[in-house]
């Protein structure tokens, strides 16, 4: 590895790492903050490079890149000092590892699972390093657009397809860093993609649950994944779509655990969630970010930051969008189209093939997953039973530490209802094409998975301090 390959890389991190501290209190662990940092850093860092190549015809080239991360970096840097001198209580390098707190005394489950985790970061990683761009969409769209993008330094070139048009720039200009970093290989990136998942979705369910084997057995399932861990050894954009939207709506989720809203940790969410936009359009999850920020005006009654998170939801598509259409790329937007087609869709509601899209929707798209969907449907309604029926807690709707314990289910059944609608749309539009792109289907369910492991596992965790009668959640 060279100097350039090193501090380009170090660059992006400690951006990243100075973002999230900003975000991230002093009672988060520092690797936590360096994961989740890395996701927001590369996610900022690659729209910033977009936007001064297309409106200031900067070319990317390596001084060009590692000019722009030092002057990041610096700018990071100052902000979160400011950021910390206006926390009460908090000093500016006030850091905490938090091995010790979270890792001593390790049981001999613990000991096997986390061995389980690391062989399966490890055997990603390995496989990655090894193998080169092999994936067919790689090859033919994300990394053929990183090549071309290296060789002329401009984006035109390679975006004048409207195959392109439906996925943004994330992967490709990340792996357009890479290359001019000296990386002759960039998909060992997709290995840290999915280090920075399990570990960051570990550390937010041991700061809910405060029960380390439970969280890490939420780990071992997420890292177990058929889907998760195939895609860490993919240069595709599924990957990186449902690692956004997975880690941003549990940092939304957890922002509701306190009893005044945690801000800050509600922004940290919704930015991760924004910048799926960035990955990939076609699919509308980022809708359900929108629902979230109408339960945050609900409760916290903040009106100018909730016009500004919502305007944040949808900036990266703006920005895309407008790039197509100035460039002549496209002459009207998918958001636009997919108007037109609730249009049609609504008023052509009773002559649909219903069955056949159900039936194609369970098949291709719920029942890869129907293991894990049926140990949700049973954790929620035996929650549900307890709560409501045997009423072993007292719910409050007005409190929404209490409103809570249901949200992770809320995204899931939100998440299944958006993946039905946007089957609706496309059937709607391609018709039998359908039939040709089911594993395109399966896979876009991936942050389906994910939301499902999620609420299996805030579902169990009140479950069992619910029949233990243990009122401090």
């Amino acid at each position: 590895m060279s100097v350039i390959s090193l501090l380009g890389f170090l660059g992006i991190l400690t951006f990243g790492f100075f973002v999230s501290d900003s975000f991230l209190n002093n009672t988060s662990c520092l690797v936590e903050k360096v994961l989740a940092g890395f996701l927001i850093g590369s996610g900022f860092f690659t729209i910033l490079i977009f936007i001064i190549n297309w409106w200031f015809g900067i070319p990317f080239g390596t001084n060009y890149l590692l000019l722009f991360i030092i002057l990041l970096n610096i700018v990071a840097l100052i902000l979160n000092l400011l950021v910390k001198r206006n926390k009460k209580g908090n000093s500016s390098f006030g850091y905490s590892l938090c091995f010790k707190e979270i890792f001593k005394n390790l049981s001999l489950a613990e000991k096997l699972v986390i061995a389980i985790i690391m062989f399966l970061f490890v055997s990603s990683f390995l496989q990655n390093i090894y193998w080169p761009v092999k994936d067919w969409d790689a090859l033919a769209v994300y990394d053929f657009r990183a090549k071309t993008f290296v060789d002329t330094g401009f984006m035109m070139s390679a975006i004048s397809s409207g195959y392109f048009t439906n996925y943004p720039l994330y992967t490709s200009l990340l792996h357009t860093v890479l290359y001019l970093f000296n990386f002759s290989n960039p998909l060992f990136v997709y290995t840290i993609l999915y280090i920075c998942l399990v570990s960051t979705l570990f550390f937010v369910a041991f700061r809910i649950s405060k029960n380390r084997l439970f969280s890490l057995i939420l780990a071992l399932f997420v890292s177990a994944s058929h889907s998760i861990f195939g895609h860490s050894m993919m240069a595709y954009t599924n990957l990186p779509y449902a690692v956004f939207l997975a880690v941003g709506f549990v940092y939304i989720i957890n922002s509701f655990k306190e009893k005044d809203i945690n801000l800050r940790i509600f922004l940290y969410g919704a930015i991760f969630v924004s910048l799926s936009s960035w990955i990939r359009i076609s699919e509308p999850f980022w809708l359900i970010g929108l629902f979230f920020v109408l339960l945050f005006l609900l409760y916290s009654r903040k009106i100018i930051y909730t016009v500004l998170v919502s305007l944040s939801l949808y900036l990266p598509r703006f920005l895309w969008f407008r790039f197509l259409t100035e460039n002549g790329i496209t002459t009207q937007n998918s958001d636009s189209r997919s108007l037109l087609i609730v249009n049609t869709i609504a008023s052509n509601i009773f002559s649909l093939d219903h069955v056949k899209i159900i039936s194609y929707f369970y098949q291709n798209m719920l029942s890869p997953q129907i293991v894990y969907l049926l140990a949700f449907i049973i954790s929620l309604a035996l929650l549900i039973y307890y709560v409501f029926v045997k009423k072993l807690f007292t719910f409050d709707l007005r409190d929404n530490r209490c409103v809570f314990i249901f949200l992770p289910s809320l995204l899931v059944v939100l998440g299944i209802l958006i993946m039905l609608f946007g089957l609706y749309g496309f059937m709607t539009s391609y018709g039998s094409y359908t039939s040709e792109i089911v594993a395109s289907a399966e896979r876009s369910t991936m942050p389906i998975i994910l939301f499902i492991l999620f609420s299996i596992f805030t579902n169990l965790y009140y479950l069992v301090k619910i029949t233990m009668h243990d009122k401090k959640f």
